[in-house]
């Protein structure tokens, strides 16, 4: 599914960017508990706040095999 896949994404480019919550919430423009709510398993964000994070990051990021 595309959103799990945009969630994957997401939640992988934080951790293995080291970004903390503050940092990328500032980045993407967004209020840190939107950020921090990534960490959730219920975590169900809108079309809206998905595209707005994946815009901050770079085209050329691949996640590490096994990252989901």
């Amino acid at each position: 599914m595309i959103i799990d896949q945009s969630i994957a994404l997401v939640r992988a480019y934080r951790e293995m960017t080291g970004m903390t919550i503050p940092a990328f919430a500032r980045l993407a423009g967004m209020n840190e508990s939107t950020i921090r709510s990534m960490d959730l398993q219920s975590w169900n964000p809108t079309k809206d706040t998905l595209l707005k994070l994946e815009s901050v990051i770079p085209a050329t990021f691949k996640p590490k095999k096994g990252d989901k």
